[in-house]
């Protein structure tokens, strides 16, 4: 008889949004997404208990507040780290300074997609995490994401105002804010496209797969060469592989909080 798929209620904490969904072993239900700015102890509680209290909770967090309202909230929370069970050899040397979020990226890459493989993670943040031809997690790129670039030039200059990021129709701007829209979208397209290649070039023979992830993944998909796939879950497939090899160590966990 197969074991029974481990429920687990997955949380992925990143700078901008919080989106949380159960798992049954590697299938993952439907995902909700909330401003992280938004959360504390009780609303944890609260988002916990309307997904079913399910008996495991395992969780990435590159948001420090954050972590600390959850770990009070549901204290038995597993946050994902290099020591957790992650079904991959990490040959990084600075592990201590992973963030989580890359971790669940590799993990999903390399464990459901292909190695080699860069997970590109296109949010608040933009990071391109390597695996390697034996399926390893080798290190990788971190740069400014859209919207940082956006505010980082508002914010350090006097008149330039905050512009949305988009495509626009020509790249020549006939005005400020045309300029910027121009700039940010071409230039971080120009910028995503020039690290992968210059990855891929690193990697040469072997050819990865470019599996892109996050709010800006679609983007990506239409105006960056070199991405090969999409995959919106990725982060949160990670936490489920992660969940299922806690459920091997521990088959019964015990219910949080």
């Amino acid at each position: 008889m197969r074991p029974r798929a481990p429920v687990a209620w997955l949380v992925d904490i990143s700078n901008t949004f919080t989106k949380c969904a159960v798992a049954r072993g590697r299938r993952i239900g439907r995902v909700r997404r909330f401003p992280t700015e938004d959360w504390n102890p009780g609303r944890w509680r609260r988002a916990w208990r309307a997904a079913g209290s399910p008996p495991l909770v395992v969780a990435s967090s590159v948001v420090p507040a954050a972590r600390r309202s959850l770990a009070r909230a549901l204290p038995r929370t597993h946050f994902l780290s290099p020591e957790s069970p992650c079904g991959i050899p990490l040959r990084y040397p600075a592990k201590a300074t992973l963030g989580a979020d890359r971790l669940a990226n590799a993990i999903a890459a390399a464990r459901l997609h292909a190695a080699p493989a860069i997970a590109a993670d296109l949010g608040t943040a933009a990071t391109f995490d390597v695996i390697d031809s034996a399926g390893a997690y080798v290190g990788g790129v971190i740069a400014p994401g859209r919207a940082a670039l956006a505010r980082a030039l508002h914010a350090g200059t006097a008149l330039l105002p905050h512009v949305a990021p988009s495509m626009p129709r020509s790249a020549l701007g006939r005005g400020t804010r045309g300029a910027i829209r121009s700039g940010l979208a071409i230039g971080f397209a120009g910028m995503a496209a020039a690290i992968i290649a210059a990855l891929r070039e690193e990697l040469a023979p072997a050819r990865p797969l470019v599996i892109a992830t996050g709010g800006d993944a679609p983007f990506a998909a239409r105006h960056v060469p070199g991405v090969d796939r999409l995959d919106a879950r990725l982060t949160l497939r990670g936490l489920a592989l992660v969940a299922e090899g806690l459920a091997r160590k521990s088959p019964h966990p015990t219910r949080s909080p």
